[in-house]
């Protein structure tokens, strides 16, 4: 059994004038890790924007594929030529919609993926600069940039929502129409 005399005195990790600089550089350490997980998470926003494009150009291409034969018949007495329009105009507003946003998710955007700026160490270093200045600096700096990022992520991901809703709507207006085509064909 220890006597209290003969414990050893835990290791607290740095401590005293060292702390700040092990701290500056967990900062940093932290910081670079959400900077990963921000462009992670823009990177996945663009996959998902680029499936939902893919599966909207052939409903699109699929919808025009079936529609337009029958709208550009010179036949007027086509019982179904109206029908087929009204038809396609249900599919293709919500396509237009969903596409303004799904594209909007590729928009050009003022990305950051470090800390800080590396010309900064060649330009603007202060006279006596210090390791713990600096990475105070790269800090600051860093914390910035995500701040900044999330302000981008947050547009980028209501973009992308609202392009899903659309795409959703896309048959719903389709079902909708139909339906209420064939009530009013009953009606008749």
């Amino acid at each position: 059994m220890l006597e209290l005399d003969d414990q050893v005195e835990p290791n607290y990790g740095v401590t005293g004038q060292d702390f700040p600089l092990w701290a500056a550089r967990e900062a940093i350490a932290q910081i670079a890790k959400r900077l990963d997980f921000q462009t992670a998470a823009l990177t996945g926003y663009e996959a998902r924007a680029t499936t939902l494009l893919g599966w909207l150009v052939a409903a699109v291409t699929a919808a025009l594929t079936a529609a337009v034969p029958h709208l550009i018949k010179q036949d007027e007495t086509e019982p179904f030529r109206l029908h087929v329009g009204i038809l396609l105009g249900a599919i293709s507003v919500p396509a237009f919609f969903a596409a303004i946003y799904l594209l909007a998710v590729f928009r050009p955007k003022r990305w950051f993926g470090t800390t800080a700026d590396i010309d900064w160490l060649t330009t603007d270093i202060p006279d006596y600069p210090s390791e713990l200045e600096i990475q105070k600096a790269f800090a600051i700096t860093g914390r910035q940039n995500i701040i900044d990022n999330d302000v981008i992520l947050e547009k980028t991901y209501a973009s992308l929502t609202l392009g899903r809703r659309w795409f959703i709507a896309m048959p719903a207006c389709a079902v909708i129409a139909s339906f209420l085509l064939g009530l009013a064909a009953v009606v008749a």
